[in-house]
């Protein structure tokens, strides 16, 4: 079940918020949905032996990313802290919504996705929700079986390792919104914007599949 509530909106510059109250009361309007997802998590150990195994790198990109990030708006908005294991569980979950578009046969801006993470643990949930009493009809659910999910997986790597963009995505350093992207471009990483939770930016696909400057995480 997904709760919906609809707290205020922003104009222009995404400054000045305006809440849906008026301030003059406690309630919010809300929209109450029924859908189905998939839940993937990361084993810690893996992505502690990979994070130390590029600790010089990842510590750079980061500095250069928060950076980045202080200077754009988005940090009034979104108010997250970057961390390795963030940038990788969000691409990841961006190219395995590109997949399961094509293995599940929902429209992509009809999925939606959900980072949990910490210093060295992290999840995805990818799922879908209509108002409708019914929810949804099991696409999705079904493919997370592990038989399915696993050549989803694996697909997902393969055409995430080879941009019709490149050589030029994969190898700038940054770029997109506020320069908050990495190797990631909407020929191989992007999602509509409804069904990404941060605006199509914190996106590497490098951490993915590897390059010059640092190990693939699914190596």
């Amino acid at each position: 079940t997904e709760i919906r509530c609809f707290t205020g909106f922003t104009r222009k510059d995404g400054k000045n918020f305006v809440d849906a109250d008026l301030g003059k009361g406690s309630w919010f309007p809300v929209i109450e949905a029924k859908g189905e997802g998939i839940f993937i998590n990361i084993n810690s150990k893996y992505f502690y032996e990979w994070a130390k195994r590029n600790e010089d790198y990842l510590n750079k990109y980061i500095a250069d990313l928060v950076e980045k990030y202080s200077a754009s708006i988005l940090s009034e908005i979104f108010k997250i802290k970057l961390k390795p294991i963030f940038i990788l569980m969000h691409t990841l979950s961006h190219i395995l919504i590109r997949e399961l578009v094509y293995e599940a046969g929902y429209p992509s801006s009809s999925l939606k996705e959900r980072i949990y993470y910490d210093d060295d643990e992290g999840g995805i949930l990818i799922y879908t929700t209509e108002i409708d009493n019914a929810g949804t009809l099991g696409g999705l659910v079904e493919q997370g079986r592990i038989d399915r999910i696993k050549n989803i997986i694996i697909n997902s790597l393969k055409k995430a390792s080879w941009c019709s963009a490149d050589p030029v995505c994969s190898e700038l350093e940054f770029q997109g919104w506020g320069k908050l992207n990495t190797s990631s471009c909407h020929a191989c990483s992007l999602i509509p914007e409804t069904s990404c939770s941060y605006s199509n930016v914190f996106l590497n696909r490098s951490f993915i599949i590897g390059n010059k400057n640092i190990t693939a995480f699914f190596n």
